[in-house]
């Protein structure tokens, strides 16, 4: 059975590694399951007994990486509950659950460009905007009496923006994009509180 369960998993890897290298040249709405096989060097029975149609691929890589995403947001909030208040334990938090990113830029880059899925950039930012609703409590943003879900969108909009800028310069790495990002939410903070 195991044996059976690999070489499925490694099929349908392969399937999915296929419609993203498709995706860096061609429009996903103009790739065919057709091509799909081809270039996956299989038939179109053993591609359409893994997945009913390029759509269901696209979900499932998408899906995939989301999957990934949770358990190191999930350490991240831990870390943070018992990290001290002090801005650099934050960043190196932040920098950590980064690496997820880090480690999927070439497909996130796929997923982002105009060949990609148009959903996916908001799918990301829902993505996101659900773990940062999670991390409020942890990180005393409910305090800071502002409206709490203009900030989140605001801030993880420009998360999203570093991410798609980071596909494009490789040569940053995760703590990179955590000093930045801490960098502009420390001035926003304090923008925030000159309000009141």
């Amino acid at each position: 059975m195991n044996k059976y369960k690999n070489k499925n998993d490694k099929t349908e890897k392969n399937i999915m590694n296929t419609t993203l290298t498709l995706m860096q040249s061609y429009e996903f709405s103009n790739i065919t399951m057709n091509q799909i096989a081809e270039n996956a060097k299989l038939n179109r029975v053993t591609l359409y007994r893994h997945f009913d149609d390029k759509w269901d691929i696209l979900e499932r890589i998408e899906k995939d990486f989301f999957q990934a995403a949770e358990a190191p947001h999930q350490k991240m909030i831990e870390q943070l509950k018992n990290a001290s208040e002090d801005y650099q334990d934050a960043r190196s938090v932040l920098a950590e659950f980064l690496e997820i990113f880090a480690n999927n830029l070439d497909i996130l880059e796929v997923l982002m460009n105009d060949n990609g899925d148009s959903r996916f950039t908001s799918k990301l930012l829902n993505f996101l905007l659900k773990r940062e609703k999670l991390s409020h409590p942890v990180l005393g943003i409910n305090d800071l009496g502002v409206n709490q879900e203009m900030l989140s969108y605001y801030e993880i909009s420009g998360l999203v923006g570093i991410i798609k800028f980071w596909t494009k310069h490789r040569q940053y790495k995760a703590k990179d994009m955590a000093d930045f990002f801490f960098a502009v939410r420390t001035n926003e903070v304090k923008g925030i509180k000159q309000l009141k």
